[in-house]
């Protein structure tokens, strides 16, 4: 068994391999998800194998996306009642 342990996650997997952490932005990330990669040459069939990994997550983050997307809406709805009050005409 091999145990790699960082801060945030640690994977139990039964070869030795190179592992690479990346982040990986998707649409409305501001800090981006964590992602492990496996690498290992000479890899086949035979070395088919279960891991595990286990990380920790704060679950502050959830609420990230869901909140960006109601404050833009808000500031959207804001925008158009001010634009509504706004007299733009020249004359009166």
């Amino acid at each position: 068994m091999h145990i790699v342990a960082g801060d945030l996650y640690s994977v139990l997997i039964k070869m030795r391999s190179n592992l690479i952490m990346q982040a990986k932005y998707s649409s409305l990330d501001v800090v981006g998800r964590t992602v492990v990669v496996f690498e290992k040459k000479n890899f086949v069939p035979m070395h088919n194998s279960h891991f595990q990994v286990y990380y920790t997550f704060k679950p502050i983050f959830m609420l990230a996306e869901p909140l960006m997307l109601a404050s833009a809406f808000f500031m959207f709805f804001v925008a158009c009642v001010a634009y509504i009050h706004i007299d733009l005409s020249i004359r009166k």
